[in-house]
């Protein structure tokens, strides 16, 4: 499906976002400051952008790629995980970042 003539152009992948977190007892809010690059959370959540338009994305132990065409459609590819009973499962993480090769 091709954009519409005088459709608005999506905004650049990573230009609108928003974090938010606690400090001190205190909410803080950011958004759309820079374009985003990455956030890591413990080991269980990574999300970088590994080029323009293209992600990569580690949940739990299951993997993504994520890309981001032109005219705003998003495309999820499972990379690493598998579904199950309608649940993602990825390998059990170990040691750090390091996935263990079976399932959870």
């Amino acid at each position: 499906m091709s954009r519409q003539k005088g459709s608005p152009t999506p905004p650049r992948p990573g230009t609108r976002w928003r974090l938010g977190f606690d400090e001190d007892g205190q909410r803080v809010e950011m958004q759309n400051r820079g374009t985003f690059d990455e956030i890591v959370v413990g080991e269980w959540l990574h999300v970088e952008e590994m080029r323009r338009g293209s992600y990569f994305v580690q949940l739990g132990g299951a993997c993504f790629g994520v890309t981001i065409a032109r005219d705003g459609r998003v495309t999820v590819m499972v990379q690493e995980g598998e579904i199950e009973h309608g649940e993602l499962v990825g390998p059990r993480m170990v040691d750090g970042l390091q996935p263990k090769p079976t399932g959870f």
